[in-house]
């Protein structure tokens, strides 16, 4: 009994205070697939990313259904986020002659012209759209920067006198404005006095 008393004793006294473990790091978000039944022979493909459609394929291209082509779109964008990418990160670049979303230096989807004839939207509109929505989606997962901040008011500049707008003048009995007068205030009847005794 003693034995197990002193080895507690010595346990508590010569442990090290507990340390608060480390906060897991925040997951990237992560895209995801869907697919839509557009009609009877029409099935579409959406990216997903934090809840927002990003992207829409509805064409096939290349030998692979709008299905494939998300799957493989999503598997790119996942890789760059993992990779640390942010909204900055994807740009539109045109790496084979054809605009594409990029991502450290590799495609992460390209309008093609089967996308451009299945939409009806011009290949150069089409990239855009798919661009600023996933701008806008990863936005929402990034902590909000200064370059974010719209600042409406401006702060007060203190150089500048202020100035104040004069009260109305009061109207006379005949219907018109009195301007103020500038002659000098007469100094009360006592004052005037002490002053004569004192020229005295």
């Amino acid at each position: 009994m003693v034995a197990l008393g002193l080895i507690a004793c010595s346990a508590g006294e010569g442990s090290e205070p507990s340390k608060p473990l480390p906060r897991e790091a925040s997951k990237p978000p992560q895209a995801t697939v869907r697919t839509v039944q557009r009609s009877k022979d029409k099935t579409i493909a959406e990216i997903v990313l934090k809840g927002r459609v990003v992207i829409t394929i509805e064409a096939w291209a290349g030998g692979q259904s709008p299905e494939v082509r998300a799957e493989r779109v999503a598997q790119r964008l996942n890789e760059a986020l993992e990779l640390g990418a942010t909204h900055q990160t994807f740009k539109i670049e045109a790496p084979h002659f054809e605009e594409a979303i990029v991502a450290f230096g590799r495609p992460i989807i390209t309008a093609t012209f089967e996308d451009q004839w299945g939409t009806s939207i011009s290949r150069h509109s089409l990239i855009r759209q798919w661009h600023r929505n996933l701008v806008a989606a990863l936005r929402l997962s990034e902590p909000q920067t200064r370059d974010d901040i719209v600042l409406l008011d401006e702060p007060m500049r203190t150089d500048v006198p202020l100035t104040f707008d004069a009260p109305p003048l009061p109207p006379s009995n005949d219907g018109k404005t009195v301007a103020p007068s500038r002659a000098k205030p007469k100094p009360p009847a006592a004052a005037r006095s002490s002053t004569k005794k004192a020229r005295r």
